[in-house]
């Protein structure tokens, strides 16, 4: 739909663009699982430091989410995105290149802080670039990666350990994500009317979309967000996903 109808083409390469950098989020992080065996090897691990392997990435990923999001509304999602995709494809990198554990553990957890901001962003690229008519499909074509990259990140990764090792398979993965990091600050703008490949009709219905007007709206604030109930529901349905 996006690529066939000349109105959404700009918001259709947005959105392809957002699927390759989740994609690029679950192989790196996924990939782990089927190295472990072999990492665990090398450094002569017990199953309570490979354990800690895997705990420090979500103790990054953890910790920026919130902040992530804030710096996305603050200096745009398209700053945010790229730096992120950037940011953790450098410590995807440096994970096949360390050889002392604690300082692996410093990368996994700053591998988890590089991803942090990655939901916020997509999810307000997605609002940005799509009426509310379109939203909840754009983001469930987002979401076919959810599945799609751990299953792929299994089968590349166990190919790429057998023919290359362990620590090949880390530095190659850096190499797509910073060709994505790059494309996606170069194609994609925080405002659609700052795109030139977006079209007048997509626009248009942007615009009428979201109506402005000269009423100054009250600041959110982070105890009002916290007393919300539905945040609370939405939190355990992820919990227990």
């Amino acid at each position: 739909m996006f690529f066939k109808n000349a109105k959404w083409r700009a918001s259709g390469t947005v959105l392809v663009l957002l699927w390759f950098c989740w994609l690029l989020s679950f192989l790196d992080r996924m990939v782990i699982t089927v190295a472990l065996p072999y990492i665990a090897e090398d450094f002569e691990l017990t199953s309570t430091h490979q354990g800690l392997i895997i705990s420090t990435f979500f103790m990054g990923y953890a910790l920026f989410q919130i902040p992530g999001g804030m710096l996305a509304d603050r200096f745009g999602f398209r700053k945010m995105t790229s730096i992120a995709v950037g940011f953790w494809s450098l410590f995807t990198m440096l994970t096949g290149l360390i050889f002392y554990y604690p300082l692996f553990l410093g990368v996994r957890f700053f591998f988890g802080l590089g991803e942090a901001p990655l939901p916020g962003s997509s999810y307000k690229a997605i609002a940005t670039y799509y009426p509310k008519r379109l939203r909840g499909r754009m983001t469930s074509i987002q979401s076919t990666v959810n599945t799609l990259g751990p299953a792929f990140a299994s089968i590349l990764a166990a190919y790429f350990i057998s023919v290359f090792g362990w620590r090949h398979l880390f530095v190659f993965l850096a190499i797509p994500g910073f060709v994505i990091a790059f494309l996606f600050y170069r194609l994609v703008r925080d405002q659609p009317k700052d795109n030139p490949r977006m079209s007048a009709e997509a626009l248009e219905e942007l615009e009428a979309d979201e109506p402005t007007t000269d009423i100054a709206k009250p600041k959110a604030k982070a105890s009002t967000i916290f007393k919300n109930s539905l945040v609370w529901k939405a939190g355990l349905v992820w919990v227990f996903l």
